[in-house]
């Protein structure tokens, strides 16, 4: 399943860790509504490697790329399964 995309209809496990995942922003970030964007990589509510780019002024897509990119490498070397890479922001 690498490079795989979740789309509807979300099996009854992948739901357990979608909803982790809503849960532990809902429980760790105090400014639900306004916060910086973040990416994180790795497992809703096991280990979850993060990159803030609050501050920084972050418009070139390779950098973007190269980012997300070490932050898979990180997290494979801790765990060889393929992790999970999401968008944290506010908003809808």
């Amino acid at each position: 399943m690498v490079g795989a995309m979740i789309t509807e209809p979300v099996e009854p496990s992948m739901r357990r860790v979608l909803r982790r995942a809503v849960f532990d922003l809902a429980a760790n970030e105090p400014r639900l509504t306004r916060f910086p964007p973040y990416v994180n990589v790795g497992t809703p509510g096991g280990l979850t490697l993060t990159f803030d780019e609050s501050g920084q002024e972050l418009t070139d897509h390779t950098f973007r790329t190269d980012v997300v990119a070490a932050l898979v490498h990180r997290a494979r070397k801790v765990d060889p399964a393929v992790p999970m890479v999401w968008l944290t922001r506010p908003g809808g």
